[in-house]
C-alpha cells in the first residue's frame, strides 16, 4: 500500500480510498465512452467515421470507394496522415463556426457561394460527395473563411481552442490548439 499524508484525527480508510478511486476512473470514462462512434467531436457536434470518409475523398480527390489502409473499419486514402488533415480540418472549422456564432457574426451567403464554387474547381470529386458532406465541408471553410479574416485571428484562434471541448479519438492522434492533429507515439 502506498504511505498516505495523514490528517490527524482521521483513520484512513483504504476501501474507501480504492472504491472513490475505481469510481472516479469510471466517472472519468464515461466521457470518453459517448465518443465511442464519433472521430471527433467539438461541444456537442460531432464527425463521424463516414464523414471523415468524405472529408479525406474530398481532400485526396480520390472516389470514396477506392480507399485503401484499413484501421479499425474505416479506410484511408493513402494513410492516417490524410485522416489527420481532414479532423484537423472539421476541428478548426467548428470552432471557428462556435466563435463566429458568439461573435453574433454570420457568414455571408456570397462567401459560401464563393467558396463553393472554389472547391468544386479544386476538388476532382466534389460533386461525387453527397450533398450533406458537401454542404458540410462549404460551411466549415467558409467558417474558416470568415474567422480568418478576422484581426488577430491566429491568436483568437488559439484562445478559443484553449476554451473549447474538443475530442479526438486516440487512434488518429490528439489535437493541439494550434490547429493540429499530432500522432499519438
Amino acid at each position: 500500500m502506498l504511505p498516505l499524508a495523514r490528517v490527524p484525527g482521521v483513520t484512513p480508510r483504504p476501501l474507501i480510498a480504492a472504491l472513490a478511486i475505481a469510481l472516479a476512473a469510471i466517472a472519468s470514462g464515461c466521457a470518453t465512452f459517448t465518443d465511442s462512434n464519433n472521430v471527433a467531436r467539438v461541444g456537442d457536434e460531432t464527425l463521424s467515421n463516414d464523414e471523415l470518409r468524405e472529408i479525406v475523398s474530398a481532400i485526396t480527390g480520390t472516389p470514396i470507394g477506392e480507399t485503401t489502409d484499413g484501421v479499425n473499419g474505416i479506410n484511408f486514402v493513402g494513410n492516417a496522415d490524410n485522416a489527420r488533415t481532414a479532423i484537423e480540418f472539421w476541428v478548426t472549422g467548428q470552432i471557428a463556426r462556435a466563435e463566429l456564432d458568439a461573435l453574433a457574426s454570420e457568414v455571408p451567403a456570397e462567401t459560401r457561394d464563393e467558396t463553393q464554387v472554389r472547391l468544386a474547381s479544386v476538388t476532382a470529386n466534389f460533386a461525387e460527395l453527397s450533398t450533406a458532406a458537401r454542404d458540410l465541408i462549404i460551411d466549415l471553410e467558409a467558417a474558416i473563411v470568415v474567422f480568418g479574416g478576422q484581426p488577430g485571428a491566429a491568436d483568437a484562434f488559439v484562445v478559443a481552442a484553449e476554451g473549447s471541448d474538443v475530442y479526438v479519438d486516440p487512434r488518429f492522434g490528439a489535437y493541439e490548439v494550434t490547429g493540429q492533429v499530432v500522432p499519438l507515439t
